[in-house]
């Protein structure tokens, strides 16, 4: 239940990150806090849970690896390292459980 309730937070605040930022007004919410939250919310979840952990991470590398070139080369990333930690990332348990 304590997993689940965990997953179902992170998933809401995401929703409610990616709000326009007129409706966020509306309720009287900032962004930044939500942000902050979230990140907070993220990092219990590592510590509580590393398979959320492994979860959480593949979602980031996903979201790196799929977001726009221009956006990748305006941070300084390259989308295809993200791609290449993604699949290091999927067989990484493989490889663990077979060790």
């Amino acid at each position: 239940m304590k997993k689940f309730l965990l997953i179902f937070l992170i998933l809401a605040m995401v929703l409610a990150v990616n709000l326009p930022q007129g409706m966020l007004t509306e309720f009287g919410t900032n962004p930044n806090i939500l942000i902050a939250a979230l990140v907070a919310l993220v990092i219990a979840g590592l510590v509580a849970n590393e398979n959320l952990g492994l979860v959480v991470v593949v979602i980031g590398v996903a979201v790196a690896a799929n977001a726009p070139q221009e956006l990748a080369d305006s941070i300084g990333y390259s989308r295809e390292m993200m791609m290449a930690v993604l699949a290091g990332l999927v067989v990484l348990p493989f490889v663990k459980r077979q060790l």
